[in-house]
């Protein structure tokens, strides 16, 4: 297979997607995996395939913005970091896909998505974090929404609805939904909980001990283990 993983964040989310990398190539596939500029030299140092996503400039300016530690200001800091390389992301996949890709996306690799539909391949989105999962049986310690945990799991379920369409789908549902119709696509809706997740595979990459699958979570979802690269031996910490 020609797999082709698509991964946005920083070095938290970018490393584990290096170990699949490896074990992927190390099975005999061939691995190009899309990410920032920032990641250029360690995704080599790994042997694997790259092509950039964004410029140097845009990886620093948005760590470096204080808005991404913010309660309610990160999300909608993240998405304008995303949607400005989304047409540049999802053309990276088309220029690359064969008929032996498969396709391969982080939470919020939305151009992965796109291409799966597109372009009709199989594909996986691969969650670091439960956090990721809308669940209502187990609901994610956000900040400030520890006590949804304390809630019947119908109101937790109306009260993630309720966020999902009035913060979440009202940042991102303008600029995606117009470059789906660039497309033609049709519109969509319920991006976090749904959308983003693949309809072919949703692999969990944390244990169940960690964090048990529960009956809320896609159904095409499995719990796997927690993906580690070891990096290289022979390179210093960046300072």
């Amino acid at each position: 297979m020609h797999v082709l993983i698509s991964c946005v964040g920083s070095a938290g989310d970018v490393f584990p997607f290096i170990a699949i990398g490896q074990a992927l190539r190390e099975r005999g596939h061939r691995v190009d995996l899309l990410a920032s500029a920032y990641f250029a030299d360690r995704i080599a140092s790994a042997g694997l395939g790259f092509a950039a996503i964004g410029t140097l400039d845009d990886y620093e300016n948005a760590v470096a913005d204080p808005d991404l530690w913010h309660p309610r200001r990160s999300f909608p800091l993240l998405w304008h970091n995303i949607e400005r390389n989304l047409r540049d992301a999802y053309g990276k996949i088309v220029e690359r896909a064969g008929s032996d890709a498969v396709l391969v996306g982080s939470t919020l690799a939305f151009n992965s998505r796109l291409a799966q539909e597109t372009l009709g391949l199989p594909g996986a989105t691969v969650h670091l974090s439960p956090s990721c999962i809308f669940s209502a049986r187990a609901p994610a310690q956000w900040p400030g929404l520890a006590w949804l945990g304390w809630l019947p799991t119908w109101l937790t379920r109306a009260f993630l609805n309720a966020i999902e369409r009035a913060v979440l789908d009202r940042v991102v549902l303008p600029g995606l939904n117009a470059f789906r119709a660039e497309l033609g696509l049709s519109a969509t809706r319920r991006v976090m909980s749904h959308w983003l997740n693949s309809p072919d595979q949703v692999i969990c990459a944390f244990p169940a001990w960690f964090a048990a699958p529960q009956s809320d979570w896609p159904a095409n979802s499995v719990a796997v283990d927690f993906p580690r690269w070891a990096g290289s031996t022979d390179t210093d910490l960046d300072p």
